[in-house]
């Protein structure tokens, strides 16, 4: 099970689309990966530390990890880490259904959504609540 995510932070996410990537930034006008992450779920009243290694490790810490896109539910977390381990996590999105997630991807490029790619360096997904 992956836990509860509020699917309602897919809207809020998606709303970001097209802003601007910069690194250590968590909005509301540029974000970095964690930061995107940080902002939506605050937006929610969630708070979660603006860190992807330390965002795994909340989702791990509940027990909430999946491996499988079909374990996945909208507002979960998306990480990739060096290895596909769950060490050294360096990159995080948040699923929004269909094999798609929404990132901010890197500079020049920005928030997104890109289809969920599972093989290589993913680490997994899962919900942080």
């Amino acid at each position: 099970d992956s836990g509860n995510a509020p699917s309602s932070v897919v809207d809020i996410a998606l709303a970001q689309k097209g802003k601007g990537y910069v690194f250590a930034t968590a909005g509301p006008n540029t974000f970095d990966c964690s930061g995107l992450v940080t902002y939506c779920y605050g937006q929610m009243g969630i708070s979660i530390t603006h860190s992807s290694q330390a965002q795994y490790n909340i989702v791990a810490g509940k027990g909430h990890l999946v491996y499988s896109t079909s374990y996945l539910s909208p507002g979960d977390l998306v990480f990739w880490g060096h290895g596909g381990s769950g060490s050294a996590i360096y990159h995080v999105g948040i699923y929004i259904g269909g094999g798609q997630y929404v990132h901010a991807s890197s500079p020049g490029v920005g928030v997104v959504v890109s289809t969920l790619y599972t093989g290589g360096n993913f680490a997994g997904g899962g919900s942080p609540v």
